[in-house]
């Protein structure tokens, strides 16, 4: 009768921290790159977002002017068709998951909105000026485009 053999999985050794052993180097700050680091940061690109905007895409820049301190008249923004408004309300809550670009804020009246979706950078910036907005108490106006999705906020 031939003879069965089992495989066994090669143990990979466990990660080191500084408390757990003495000896290994933890830099205490940033170090400026090698060339061997700055060679693999232009192979792999720099990391940005592409700066060309589709048409219909919403604005690539700031239209509302912030009020002044005697004038809280808002201008009407540069928005895109079918494209609703939501001035007045606070922020009263934040949500998120672990998945992929899912946030969701809850506003005094109109309850709960998701944030948008399109990038990575511009759901976590959303998602940092909603923060803000419920911190500070300051009553954001947003962009709600037809999906029922948040796609910019200005927050005074």
């Amino acid at each position: 009768m031939p003879k069965t053999t089992t495989r066994r999985t090669p143990k990979t050794a466990p990660v080191k921290t500084p408390a757990q052993s003495p000896d290994l180097e933890v830099p205490s700050e940033p170090h400026a790159l090698g060339p061997d680091e700055l060679a693999l940061i232009e192979a792999a690109g720099n990391g940005a977002e592409p700066a060309a905007e589709t048409a219909g895409d919403d604005a690539t820049e700031p239209t509302l002017m912030p009020p002044s301190a005697g004038d809280m008249h808002v201008a009407a923004p540069v928005a895109a068709a079918a494209a609703t408004t939501i001035t007045g309300q606070r922020v009263t809550a934040l949500w998120a998951d672990q998945v992929h670009r899912n946030a969701r804020i809850n506003l005094q009246t109109a309850g709960w909105k998701k944030l948008s979706t399109k990038t990575d950078s511009g759901s976590t910036t959303l998602t940092i000026l909603a923060a803000h907005a419920r911190s500070t108490g300051s009553t954001p106006t947003l962009t709600e485009d037809p999906a029922g999705t948040i796609s910019s906020m200005y927050v005074w």
